[in-house]
Formats: structure tokens, sequence, C-alpha cells
């Protein structure tokens, strides 16, 4: 097709035009009744890397795959509470990706 201009919406990953389309969205992602309490799982969706887990008020909870501190997978730590703990140097997330506790740190480190 002479002077037409292709775009392309079947890439879904970050920043691409159907990537961007679809993250206005709520997208299913597990089954709940799939989700062990206790355990976390990795999962990708969209080209990202995210791990789910359900914590003890057995809500699920989406964070990100990485721990911010020496990007460890975090499903391989472990739940503590609705929280998840990274099994490289023990830093502790809670459900909305904020890290709360870093151990060996100084105080107020995790601010």
């Amino acid at each position: 097709m002479s002077g037409s201009t292709h775009i392309d919406i079947a890439r879904v990953g970050p920043g691409s035009l159907g990537g961007r389309y679809l993250r206005q969205f709520w997208l299913p992602v597990y089954r709940g009744e799939d989700l062990t309490p206790g355990h976390a799982k990795p999962m990708k969706r969209l080209g990202e890397k995210f791990l789910i887990f359900r914590g003890r008020s057995g809500k699920a909870q989406v964070l990100d795959y990485n721990c911010a501190h020496r990007r460890a997978p975090l499903h391989l730590g472990w739940v503590e509470g609705d929280a998840i703990r990274c099994m490289y140097h023990g830093w502790k997330y809670d459900c909305a990706g904020q890290c709360v506790d870093q151990p060996a740190e100084e105080d107020g480190f995790a601010e």
C-alpha cells in the first residue's frame, strides 16, 4: 500500500501503542481459587514480569517481579502477613510494593 502508515497495535510491551491501550483497563491475570495463601507465583503479562501472592488477609497482591535492592526474583522469598520478604537480603515489601524493612541497614534507610 503506497503512502500508507503501518500502525502496530499487536505489541503489548511497556510503552508500545497496544500496551498503553490495554493498561487502561482491568485485566484478569489469575484464577483466585488457584492462588494458595502464603505462596508467591511468578507471572508475565503484557510483556512484563510480576509476582502474585495471597497474604494473611486473603486478598491477592500483584507486585514487581524483582527486589529493588539486588533484583532478585521476589517470588522465591516468603510471605509474611500481607507482605513478602526477599530471599537474598531479606528486604520486605508491603502490598503496595513499598519496601518497609531492610535488615542490617540503618534506621530510616527504607524512607
